[in-house]
């Protein structure tokens, strides 16, 4: 004979008693988030439909009660009541307060993500804007022509001045803490050679017009391949500023890669 289902009324007021959160959950680990489960019966008769005799359990918990290894894992009817009623009486008290916490929480949360999204909009913006001032290969270019050739065209130096002038504007800044620090570090060394540059770097050759792309080489007159007049005294010094040149060279390149391997590491994750 096919059991009775149980009555409508039952259901409504066991589900809505516990608003959906496992009995044992509650009792057994003070879990209180709402689960997939069923209604049992608490004196295991399935014929007895009475609502103290209905507990709503998640679906492991619910294997666990029906098992017939119930009693030696200590799941017993009083303990299982004991449970259930004090879950009655959370969901009538402070479930309300549980849920309005957890929707507050998720909504900040939610503001933070969205902080954080208009953080990486704004600064990947400034990177667009910044790269199409000095691309990575014209910045490479500038400097291997520095430490091959010991010049430099007018042209890529104002590209390099472009770029330290953009980052001047009270609004052109990163966002994001760490690439307000390697960019910081990266002008920084910038600065330095172009400060270099200015002191040391001279027209060399005359340019034919106005128009041409003036060339500018390290002391000239030092160079025995310009102007020098190849004494040991020029060259010497000479050395000395190509060493000096090399080394700032050297550390704008790291402070470059170090920039940009940040862009990727914060920008295009």
């Amino acid at each position: 004979m096919a059991r009775k289902p149980i009555p409508e009324a039952s259901q409504t007021a066991v589900l809505t008693r516990s608003a959906r959160r496992c009995a044992l959950c509650f009792g057994l680990s003070g879990d209180l988030s709402e689960k997939r489960g069923q209604l049992a019966h608490v004196d295991q008769n399935r014929d007895n439909h009475a609502e103290d005799n209905l507990v709503y359990l998640c679906l492991d918990h619910h294997d666990q009660y029906d098992s017939t290894t119930r009693q030696s894992k200590g799941l017993t009817e009083g303990e299982v009541r004991g449970y259930r009623d004090r879950l009655y009486r959370a969901v009538e008290t402070g479930l309300g307060q549980v849920s309005r916490l957890e929707a507050e929480l998720s909504a900040a949360h939610e503001r933070e993500r969205e902080r954080e999204a208009a953080v990486v909009d704004h600064d990947i913006n400034m990177f667009s804007r910044a790269d199409e001032i000095l691309p990575e290969r014209e910045l490479v270019a500038f400097l291997d022509d520095l430490q091959t050739n010991d010049a430099y065209s007018g042209s890529s130096m104002r590209a390099v001045d472009r770029f330290r002038y953009f980052f001047d504007a009270t609004s052109n800044h990163y966002l994001s803490s760490s690439l307000v620090d390697v960019t910081k570090q990266l002008l920084e060394a910038l600065a330095k050679l172009s400060s270099f540059v200015a002191l040391h770097f001279f027209v060399y050759p005359e340019p034919s017009s106005a128009n041409e792309d003036w060339r500018f080489a390290m002391h000239p007159t030092l160079n025995i391949d310009r102007e020098g007049s190849g004494t040991s005294e020029e060259m010497a010094r000479y050395d000395a500023f190509q060493k000096q040149l090399d080394e700032l060279c050297s550390y704008t390149r790291a402070m470059y890669k170090a920039y940009r391997k940040s862009i990727k590491v914060v920008l295009l994750r």
